[in-house]
């Protein structure tokens, strides 16, 4: 029980900790050539030719920097002075993180190319990254100090999590960036727009319940949740100072915690009360609506439609839900097809007609590093049912086609920083025309009229529009958020919210005014018409609706094209900030010269010590079943460089020796990890756990029968182990489906000895079957001592559709793995294993239910040569003990099989349940299982039984995607006896976590 509990605890804070002390975001692509260049208070590493995007960034955190800290309650920098900024230029998505442990801020340079919010990407993410710096130096002062003391830089993002909260942590970021700058995303219709359709349908949600998500009901992310408690409380609260006032109570209490420290959370439906009026004046202000009628049907689960297009009479459109994966479908006479499974982050979808083409760019991973990927230009071929890559490399986005359907425009992000207009031609891809945009100036979509080529463009002061090539302004710039570019006659059309909810507008290069098309409450977005109908895709309490508009039933307005909606509450931020100091955008910033920054010098930080031998493997799997090796007094020390290609622990142990009674051992335990380059290696190195062994052989006969067994004796210096494993994680996904292949290699060493020697030792003249064998000593056979060492290879692959938010499996998927494993010197006496394991996912009876079946098979070679069989592949039943594995490849079962068969299903009762601050359940899973295994030597073994878990989003302190659980089988078998298990039944805990 006491291990137990400690188990427990060490997990939680392994837990707390993972994102930060433990996390990287992947491996930079090993050719790249680093440099960096300082700041006063930043140091930039960024890849070679990113010089200029590099002082973009660096010019922008300290201009950011102080003025961040005016309503954080400290200064980012108070702490370390030269925090690390790894610039990620070659990563296809817009990201941006801090860590702590090592402290270091991640930014992803590439700017948003769907949807991006109305302000330059590099601003939004230097007025966003650092509040979170702000937010981790609290573990710094007050009491927190000790806990620093203790186990360094790790307990800060045990403060962040504990004292703050995920979701109070970025909505006070989102709040610093909507203060400081404008156009950032609290600015936009689609921040909170699902807010205000849930409060006007009556859907008053918990704080806790929006928080922590549902099974069943959507929640936005809990960006927004956290956003609409500290603004309300420093807008309708009249707080500036909501959240160093909460933290500053926990400094003086340590015991108020995340869940009691924000007086903000217990005033959230007041502050909720509040958005809505201000929502509901606004709509009051924008009636009347059009009408609208729903095409899709409401589903049991919500369901998300975007990227809308029509070719030959029939609305394309990619569709996604909570229990299904985004897929390509089509709807034509109220008949909905699906065609195939899509990506998830691609561009909308633009029909040739004429061609009978869909078009989209999509976004790949690179194949081997995690930081590196491209766009390419794909296209659905209607007629032919068949997907073509237009293109293979390049970061290309938002095609649009030319009106003789010959050339495609893309908007290309370079991995030095800008943006170009890049035209392709529609037959084999091949760049016709290149026009790079003037600095400071982003294109993200573009529109044909004519031959004129129309862009929409980013920049400071919002989107505008411009002509390609030339570069003129056309249009704006505007704070508005501006999307799905395209044309109508002489008419370019776009979807803004320029008037506080998204709408579609048409406008005339050259006029004054915009037509406002659209007219509807919520807002809508992917409009399409088809000459009858205008259809759009519209928030609803499920999700998205697909609707339609009749044509005669639309009202048009004019606007003026400088239209930009104004946000009260946003405001009041703005003004709370400039009243602290406000941001000077010209502030100077020197730069020392860039010089290399070289991988080696850099290759270790340490940033966090534990008063304790852990283990972080073991603990993480959450088995419990923990012994001196992975849990003990002593002490651990993590590192992991600035890049994240290089992360590992070091530990001392003390505990009790396994082989002296009332003796205590020292042992030293080293692990790394290095991905750097093309194979990650790993490697291990444990001393001095116990006493190295010697393994002797003794043949006992009787009866005309041999057998032979192994006897262990100690010596007298301390077991050395080392192991090193090498492997290559390829990806190959596309199109919305999961492809990977990973081969792998495994060396591993000790001084544990095994003796070749044989005793021998007869049964007496007097012995007889039935009474004990008391033999006696016969001979001795000479031998050689070998040490234990051993090889191991595999070839794992994979290809299935990713796991939906509602299911427990994926909808579909296959997977396989073989391999082998042989002792060297010793392969006469350890049998050479071979194993192939295969497994598989399917639907079940309703859409939430999954089935998992798996099937594994080992192989002991050189069976007639061999007395031992080695574990390559645990082919037990569930429930039965660790050894059983071992004991059935031992003796005649140089062969064994296993088939296994889960059943996952998901169930609710009366919906989300919320015990805080215990814990946050959104579901059950109960899950019956089955497993058979046959051996070769004749016999089975079996067990039967279930999981039953909750699905949770919080337990006790631990805020991350738990499951807790038990579970229980019934054993048995023709070969149970033999197994070495006792007990005909198990009960044991069902533990896992993510984030």
């Amino acid at each position: 029980m006491r291990k137990t509990f400690i188990a427990a605890a060490l997990l939680c804070l392994s837990a707390l900790c993972a994102r930060a002390q433990f996390f990287t975001h992947g491996s930079d692509p090993s050719n790249l050539r680093w440099y960096s260049t300082e700041t006063p208070y930043y140091k930039l590493i960024y890849p070679e030719g990113a010089d200029s995007l590099a002082r973009v960034y660096g010019r922008l955190l300290e201009q950011f920097r102080v003025p961040i800290g005016h309503s954080a309650g400290t200064t980012p920098g108070a702490i370390l002075k030269k925090m690390p900024v790894v610039l990620h230029t070659h990563n296809p998505y817009s990201n941006g993180s801090v860590g702590w442990a090592p402290k270091r801020m991640d930014m992803f340079t590439v700017p948003e190319p769907y949807g991006a919010d109305p302000v330059p990407w590099e601003v939004q993410l230097t007025a966003h990254e650092p509040r979170h710096q702000a937010q981790m130096q609290y573990a710094y002062g007050g009491w927190f100090k000790y806990g620093t003391w203790l186990i360094g830089d790790g307990f800060s993002p045990l403060v962040w999590a504990l004292y703050l909260d995920w979701a109070m942590g970025e909505g006070d970021a989102v709040v610093a960036e909507t203060g400081l700058t404008t156009g950032t995303r609290a600015r936009t219709a689609d921040f909170l727009n699902y807010f205000r359709v849930a409060y006007d349908n009556g859907d008053w949600r918990t704080w806790n319940r929006w928080r922590y998500g549902s099974f069943k009901y959507y929640a936005p992310d809990h960006y927004r949740i956290g956003y609409m408690t500290v603004a309300g409380a420093r807008v309708f609260g009249e707080n500036p100072m909501v959240v160093p006032n909460a933290i500053d109570k926990s400094l003086k209490k340590p015991w108020v915690v995340a869940p009691y420290n924000f007086k903000a959370r217990k005033n959230y439906r007041q502050y909720a009360e509040k958005f809505n009026a201000v929502w509901q004046e606004e709509d009051a202000a924008r009636a009347p609506f059009m009408p609208g009628e729903r095409v899709s049907a409401k589903e049991a689960f919500p369901v998300f439609y975007s990227g809308t297009a029509a070719a030959g009479g029939t609305l394309y459109m990619v569709r996604k839900g909570f229990t299904h994966n985004a897929e390509l479908v089509s709807w034509k006479d109220g008949v909905w097809t699906t065609i195939m499974p899509f990506a998830s982050h691609t561009s909308s979808l633009h029909a040739d007609g004429e061609h009978a083409r869909l078009y989209w760019t999509e976004t790949l991973p690179d194949k081997r590093w995690d930081l590196e990927g491209r766009s390419i230009v794909r296209y659905y071929d209607i007629i032919r049912d068949d997907v073509v890559d237009l293109t293979s490399q390049g970061r290309l986005y938002n095609p649009a086609i030319s009106p003789d359907g010959l050339r495609i425009a893309v908007a290309e992000y370079p991995v030095e920083g800008g943006s170009a207009s890049v035209v392709l031609s529609a037959n084999d891809g091949l760049v016709l025309e290149r026009h790079t945009a003037p600095s400071g100036i982003q294109v993200t979509e573009q529109a044909w009229i004519d031959d004129a080529l129309y862009a929409l463009c980013l920049e400071e002061g919002g989107y505008s529009i411009r002509l390609a090539g030339s570069w003129d302004l056309v249009f704006g710039p505007v704070p508005a958020k501006m999307c799905d570019l395209g044309s109508d006659g002489d008419r370019l059309e776009f979807v803004s919210d320029a008037s506080g909810v998204n709408e579609l507008y048409l406008y005339r290069p050259g006029e004054a005014d915009m037509e406002q098309v659209s007219c509807t409450r919520y807002g809508a977005t992917d409009f399409c018409a088809d000459g009858s109908y205008l259809y759009y895709v519209s928030t609803v309490l499920d999700g998205q609706a697909l609707m339609r508009t009749p044509a005669d039933g639309l009202s048009s307005r004019h606007v003026p094209a400088s239209s930009a909606h104004t946000y009260p509450v946003e405001n009041v931020l703005t003004a709370q900030e400039n009243a602290m100091g406000g941001v000077d955008r010209s502030l100077d910033v020197p730069f020392t010269p860039p010089v290399r920054y070289r991988k080696l010098p850099h290759l270790m930080k340490f940033h966090t010590w534990l008063p304790a031998y852990v283990n972080y493997d073991a603990i993480e799997s959450a088995s419990f079943d923990l012994d001196y090796e992975d849990l003990s007094l002593g002490a651990t020390l993590f590192f992991q460089n600035d890049l994240g290609t290089m992360s590992g622990s070091l530990g001392y142990a003390l505990h009790p020796d396994p082989d002296v009674d009332k003796a205590w051992r020292n042992a030293f335990h080293a692990k790394l990890t290095y991905t750097g380059l093309y194979p990650v290696i790993e490697g291990y190195l444990d001393l001095g756990d116990h006493a190295s062994r010697l393994y002797k052989l003794a043949d006992y006969h009787a009866f005309g029968r041999m057998s032979t067994s192994a006897v262990k004796s100690i010596l007298d210096y301390p077991v050395v182990t080392a192991t090193v494993r090498s492997y290559v994680p390829l990806s190959f996904s596309k199109g919305g489906v999961l492809y990977g292949v990973t081969p792998q290699v495994r060396y591993s060493v000790s001084n544990n000895v095994f003796s070749t020697a044989r005793l021998v030792f007869k049964a007496p003249e007097d012995f007889f079957e039935g009474l004990p064998a008391h033999y006696l000593f016969s001979g001795f056979k000479k031998g050689e001592n070998k040490i234990f060492h051993s090889a191991s290879a595999s070839l794992r692959g994979y290809v299935m559709l990713p796991r939906p938010h509602s299911r427990v499996y994926p909808k579909w998927g296959i997977g396989a793995e073989v391999g082998g494993m042989m002792r060297f010197g010793l392969a006469d006496l350890f049998a050479p294993n071979l194993y192939g394991y295969a497994y598989a996912y399917a639907p079940g009876l309703y859409q939430t239910h999954g089935l998992r079946l798996t099937a594994i098979v080992q192989k002991q070679l050189w069976n007639n040569r061999t007395v031992f069989g080695d574990v390559t592949a645990y082919t037990a039943p569930r429930g039965f003990s660790g050894s059983a594995s071992s004991t059935i490849a031992a003796g005649e079962n140089t062969s064994q099989w296993k088939i296994t068969a889960d059943y996952a299903i998901p169930f609710t009762i009366g919906g989300d349940l919320s015990l805080m601050p215990v814990a946050y359940i959104r579901n059950f899973v109960l899950t019956p299982h089955f497993d058979y295994t046959g051996l070769s030597g004749g016999g089975n073994l079996w067990s039967v039984g279930a999981d039953f878990a909750a699905d949770m989003g919080y337990l006790l302190l631990v805020v991350a995607d738990l499951k807790l659980g038990v579970s229980f089988s019934f054993l048995g078998g023709t070969w149970f006896s033999q197994s070495g298990q006792k007990d005909t039944w198990y009960l044991g805990p069902v533990f896992d976590f993510s984030f």
